[in-house]
């Protein structure tokens, strides 16, 4: 039998997408979607490239290069600091994907990632932590969809904290 978190993926995933496809562009926003079952959770996030580095054309001078490059970086090897779990979870981060979309003169981040967890983070708080690596980020909303929970957040500065 497939697993639910397949099932809450998937849907989550097709929820995503769909949403992402029909415009949700707002600068200083990022949409997070969240899926867990058991001690596997799955997060996806979008945001426009200005969100995080402040611009959406292609970058141009090195400033530019690096200011894009450094945020990235952040979003991939460090997200484990941005989203946090209860330490006694012991959970460990995997990104699979990141990348930058362009589309009708629009640019913006998306990525992927799992976390893996010795204990099951139902009932604890995830804490959010973005504002000081990115000071764009006015607003952060969230979804979260599990086996025993469906519910919808907003942060400011993509600060604060939830409960799963």
């Amino acid at each position: 039998m497939k697993s639910k978190l397949a099932y809450i993926i998937f849907a989550s995933l097709t929820l995503t997408s769909s949403l992402w496809a029909h415009g949700a562009h707002e600068h200083g926003v990022a949409h997070v979607k969240i899926a867990y079952e058991q001690n596997k959770i799955s997060f996806e996030l979008q945001a426009p490239s200005e969100t995080f580095y402040g611009f959406e054309h292609e970058a141009k001078t090195d400033a530019e290069k690096k200011a894009k490059d450094e945020a990235l970086s952040q979003l991939k090897t460090n997200f484990q600091d941005l989203v946090v779990f209860d330490s006694e979870l012991n959970c460990t981060f995997k990104n699979t994907r990141l990348e930058v979309k362009k589309e009708d003169g629009h640019s913006d981040v998306e990525g992927s990632w799992t976390a893996e967890c010795k204990k099951s983070p139902s009932k604890t708080f995830l804490t959010f932590r973005f504002s000081k690596a990115f000071p764009r980020l006015n607003e952060m909303r969230i979804e979260l969809l599990s086996d025993q929970k469906q519910s919808q957040e907003k942060l400011k500065k993509g600060d604060g904290r939830i409960q799963l």
